[in-house]
């Protein structure tokens, strides 16, 4: 599109429910922040782009030169590298200046955070600190599962690409934390609801990682529900993980270039685990009625559950703990799962 029409058509998308988001870097576009006037410069320039095309948020895919550890900075808790230094400043006085519900996810390649297991200079690991010093902004990380060789995984094996296995295993590290032998400390667990396997949509889409569709749902059904028929990698909760977040895609241009099979199946797959509906807008006039379906999911199973009605109006919403906001203004009877007084009585409710 046009730079006319790209404002529009990110509404258009923002009206059907969806978050668009900027991702910087890939493969071909370093990002590298080497002084304080390129910190300033990135800061102003990214909230220009931000506001002027209303993204939700921003992810970074810092690749290649983006992110580097300098020889002597082997604490990721406290680097000392410029690149990550001033990146990890640049974000958080960006975040500042956006409102609070702005996204933030993070795309890293496998060698640049897990890889911290192996080694902690150059690429390796360097992606380590700035995750750990954002953890508490990011939405999610979505890892990179392709373009990869094996990678050592918590326990010291060596996991081989595109086996259930080394999805599982690379998820878990992030959902049950490692320890990082140059930093001598324990990279703390992210929450599962922040970690994401990403996967090529198709086998044109990477030069290596594409899975099979079974492979990858013995991997889920491992993550999500503690089953290891399809893996053997011992999971840190071996009850599994049934908030862990999903899969995203390199890239939905590939899937439609191969007949959305990736997201076919693993649509499919995802809504017959989580708790799903038929209709994911519900949009009724004073009055009205909506009829839809709702599945809990076999992550679910025995569980209760209550349908909680609402006001009308998704602004300002309601902020729930953890700094994240249900975009639902909720009414005297939705308002009781939250309050302490009665909140024992809606287990396991989340929004």
């Amino acid at each position: 599109p046009n730079a006319a029409q790209f404002p529009a058509d990110v509404q258009a998308l923002q009206a059907q429910g969806k978050k668009v988001l900027i991702s910087i870097g890939g493969a071909n576009g370093p990002v590298q922040l080497l002084t304080a006037t390129d910190v300033t410069n990135f800061v102003s320039s990214m909230l220009s782009i931000i506001t002027t095309h209303g993204f939700d948020g921003l992810d970074i895919d810092l690749e290649g030169s983006s992110l580097g550890i300098d020889p002597g900075d082997q604490d990721f808790q406290n680097p000392t590298s410029p690149k990550v230094v001033n990146f990890i400043a640049a974000v958080t006085q960006l975040l500042g200046m956006l409102p609070a519900d702005f996204m933030l996810t993070a795309a890293p390649e496998t060698a640049t955070l897990q890889g911290a297991v192996s080694a902690y200079a150059g690429v390796w690991g360097a992606y380590l600190p700035v995750i750990h010093a954002l953890r508490n902004q990011l939405d999610w990380v979505q890892v990179q599962h392709y373009n990869t060789g094996p990678m050592v995984d918590r326990n010291g094996q060596l996991q081989s690409p595109a086996t259930a296995d080394f999805h599982v295993a690379m998820a878990d590290m992030l959902m049950t934390g490692f320890f990082v032998p140059a930093a001598g400390a324990f990279f703390p667990p992210l929450d599962p609801s922040q970690v994401v396997i990403g996967l090529p949509a198709s086998p044109l889409a990477a030069g290596t990682g594409f899975t099979p569709a079974p492979i990858v749902h013995a991997a889920l059904d491992h993550l999500y529900l503690g089953l290891s028929a399809g893996s053997n990698y011992p999971l840190g909760n071996s009850n599994g993980y049934e908030h862990f977040r999903g899969l995203m895609t390199w890239s939905i241009n590939w899937d439609l270039h191969a007949a959305s099979s990736f997201s076919q199946s693993h649509r499919s797959y995802l809504d017959s685990v989580n708790l799903a509906t038929d209709t994911q807008t519900v949009l009724t006039g004073s009055g009205g009625s909506v009829h839809f379906s709702l599945r809990a999911g076999v992550a679910h199973a025995g569980r209760a559950y209550f349908l909680v009605p609402t006001l009308s109006g998704t602004s300002p919403g309601t902020w729930l703990p953890g700094n994240r906001n249900f975009p639902i203004n909720l009414d005297g009877v939705s308002d009781w799962p939250f309050r302490p007084a009665t909140s024992g009585f809606f287990g396991g409710f989340a929004g």
